[in-house]
This record gives structure tokens, sequence and C-alpha cells, in this order.
């Protein structure tokens, strides 16, 4: 496993807690060959074991279409997937998309880091 590991949108680290935290970096578009970065990043972090996510999108400016359609597919990464956006508006706009892009996973949005970690917390293998 690798502690923290930075690419073109994210920083994604280990939390000794059980889980992979990522960060979008400020004003970041993701695309398709952004996600796919993304998700190697994340296997290498969790030592290609399926953890829960703690997905921090505030910085988050763009994701296409093929970019939220690859996350969602990507469910050999994660048992878990907790988001982290700026405002309730944010929230109900991201229940929206999670709607159409069902991942396969138990997936979340959240406007507080403790109350993500917490629902994380079911998640996490003693």
């Amino acid at each position: 496993m690798s502690e923290r590991i930075e690419t073109k949108t994210l920083f994604v680290t280990w939390n000794e807690a059980g889980f992979v935290k990522t960060e979008t970096k400020p004003g970041s578009t993701e695309d398709l060959e952004e996600a796919k970065e993304n998700i190697e990043a994340i296997k290498k972090v969790s030592g290609g074991k399926r953890v829960p996510l703690l997905g921090n999108m505030t910085g988050l400016k763009a994701q296409s279409k093929a970019a939220r359609d690859y996350y969602s597919s990507a469910t050999e990464v994660s048992c878990a997937v907790a988001l982290l956006v700026k405002s309730p508006m944010a929230r109900v706009l991201g229940n929206f998309f999670i709607g159409f892009n069902r991942s396969g996973v138990p997936t979340k949005l959240f406007t507080s880091e403790e109350e993500a970690v917490k629902w994380l917390g079911d998640f996490i293998e003693s």
C-alpha cells in the first residue's frame, strides 16, 4: 500500500481507520483519461483491496459523462462510497446523477466529512 499518490486531478491517501480518501484539486475537470488514472491510484493506495472510499469532490469544476460512467463501473476498488459536496443543493443534484449512474456499491452524498466517515464505518472490515 502507498500512503499518498497525486494524480492530475486528485490527492489519494490511505486513512488508518481503514478507507481511502480522495480530494479533488480545486478547479479540476475530469474526463475518461483522468478517471482511469484516478482509479489506478486508488487501487495502489488500497493495495488492491476493495475498501470504503471517501471522495471529497468540493474542488471539482466539471466531470464528463464518460468519467462518471467509468467511476460507476469501477466496483472492484470500493465496497462503499461517501462523496463530499459543497452544499445541500449540490447534494440534491448529485443524488439525481447517482440515480442515473448506479454503481453497484452503496453510494451516498454528504456535506459533512464527519457524517461521511461515520457512515463509512459500517463498511470497514475489522
